[in-house]
């Protein structure tokens, strides 16, 4: 019998299951592929203009699964990252409130898809923004003079000014006045006409060519007729632009800061300068002109300007000019560029000295006191979590009649001040108190995808206004009115 068994021993061997005798286990049960589970998260409150996040969760046990949120009621809205558990999108215009519902989906390749819903009430944030210029105009660079409701603003090579109704913000129909033609293009000047003041009143100041081709400053006076008077303030010669006048009703002149064209300058562009407008044979080279450092903003009711530092050991620091005393000042030392500081009197400071400026990466808002030395950072206002634009540009102080400070500004989708860099840009006004509880307000229209830019703030009777420009598709700068709901 042995010889038989070996035969048997190395069929054993060779096939196990087959020769386990009489208790074999049988065919082997197939594992189940399990369904995803969804949740698509808390139903959520918003404002309109608010960025909104949707934060979902997907898991599964097996395999990952492809998601997607799809809108299931509600104003349409574009959603974004809309392929992942967490997509976003921008509250859109409602009136009183709307729920929208969004729907989360996971789908394994086995299974039957599995979904959940959730809901977001979107509340009416009481803003209201009306375009306001004429169809097929543009209202370039839209600047508020300083003691009358009125604005200046250029459109095809001329300027115009146009008086506004102080109770509603709208522009008074049949008001529109041309002050001067042959105004240089935006691209050319980086600033359209601005207001100046001194103690002989108004006046326009303008970039267009000179009779040599150079671009110089030119000057509109308003006579008591109504009518305008121009003449030409700068020299032929280096080319000047950028212009900024002081706006100081007690001082004998209006002062000029711009920038001043000088390849042999350092970095090749040229200087930050200023002069007298009654006299520009006073011209004063200050700081090299350097991307990103070249801003400059005088503090309105005075004859004081800020600008950057370009160059040198002092590189990125503020400087503090009086223009009529010639007196220059390094008026910061901490680490860091300040962009485009803007410099005023907070009636919260007790008639201090302030300034903001752009820091860090170009998304905050510092604000910098005086206390007798350098002035230093008290804190760093950082855009509210409700935006979805990171960088902050063009920062500008503004005290309402109330005795309130506020802080008009854009945020846009690039660090560059030069708005034509931005393919989106967003209106907003900021408190200058410190904390979590900072009053924010957005006063951009709900178009998506816009460039706005060149916000204004001004009192009106009854509330306070803000003015932008939005570049439309065609690249008309179409004007805007936000009413805000504060206070004037």
């Amino acid at each position: 019998m042995i010889p038989h068994a070996w035969p048997r021993l190395f069929a054993c061997a060779a096939a196990l299951a087959a020769c386990s005798g009489g208790g074999g286990s049988g065919p082997s049960t197939p594992a189940v592929n399990t369904p995803p589970t969804v949740s698509a998260g808390v139903d959520q409150s918003a404002v309109e203009g608010q960025n909104v996040v949707l934060s979902g969760s997907v898991s599964d046990p097996d395999e990952t699964p492809t998601v997607l949120w799809t809108q299931v009621s509600g104003t349409a809205v574009a959603l974004q990252s809309a392929d992942t558990s967490t997509a976003t999108f921008i509250a859109p215009t409602v009136v009183g409130s709307e729920v929208l519902t969004f729907r989360l989906t996971a789908n394994d390749g086995t299974n039957t898809a599995v979904s959940d819903d959730v809901s977001v009430t979107v509340e009416d944030d009481g803003i209201r923004t009306t375009e306001i210029n004429p169809p097929n105009t543009s209202y370039i660079d839209p600047e508020i003079h300083p003691l009358k409701p009125e604005i200046v603003f250029q459109f095809n090579g001329e300027g115009f000014v146009q008086a506004y109704d102080p109770v509603t913000g709208l522009f008074a129909e049949g008001s529109v006045r041309t002050v001067f033609d042959d105004v240089a293009a935006l691209s050319d000047t980086k600033n359209g006409p601005e207001y100046g003041l001194d103690d002989q009143g108004i006046a326009i100041y303008y970039n267009k060519e000179a009779s040599d081709g150079s671009l110089q400053f030119f000057r509109a006076r308003e006579s008591v007729n109504g009518t305008f008077t121009i003449d030409q303030v700068t020299p032929n010669g280096s080319e000047r632009i950028n212009q900024l006048p002081s706006q100081n009703a007690d001082a004998s002149t209006t002062w000029l800061v711009y920038a001043r064209e000088d390849t042999a300058a350092p970095f090749g562009g040229g200087f930050i300068a200023y002069a007298d407008a009654n006299d520009p044979s006073t011209e004063i080279d200050l700081t090299p002109v350097r991307a990103g450092f070249s801003g400059f903003r005088w503090v309105r009711g005075t004859s004081i300007f800020l600008t950057t530092i370009a160059d040198g050991a002092d590189e990125g620091q503020v400087l503090m000019v009086n223009a009529e005393t010639g007196t220059q000042t390094i008026i910061t030392n901490d680490p860091g560029i300040k962009f485009d500081p803007f410099g005023w009197f907070p009636p919260e400071f007790g008639g201090d000295m302030a300034f903001s400026a752009t820091t860090g990466a170009g998304g905050d808002i510092s604000i910098y006191r005086d206390t007798g030395g350098p002035f230093f950072e008290l804190y760093s206002v950082q855009p509210p979590a409700s935006a979805s634009l990171p960088f902050a540009q063009s920062a500008e102080p503004f005290v309402a009649q109330s005795g309130t400070s506020y802080i008009s500004l854009t945020l846009a989708d690039v660090t560059d001040s030069i708005f034509a860099d931005a393919t989106e840009g967003d209106i907003w006004v900021y408190g200058i108190e410190d904390g979590a509880d900072r009053f924010t307000l957005r006063c951009s229209d709900d178009d998506p995808m816009m460039v706005r830019h060149e916000a204004e703030m001004v009192s009106g009777e009854n509330e306070t206004f803000v003015y932008y420009n939005r570049i439309d598709e065609v690249g008309l700068f179409e004007i805007f009115l936000c009413e805000t709901g504060v206070a004037p």
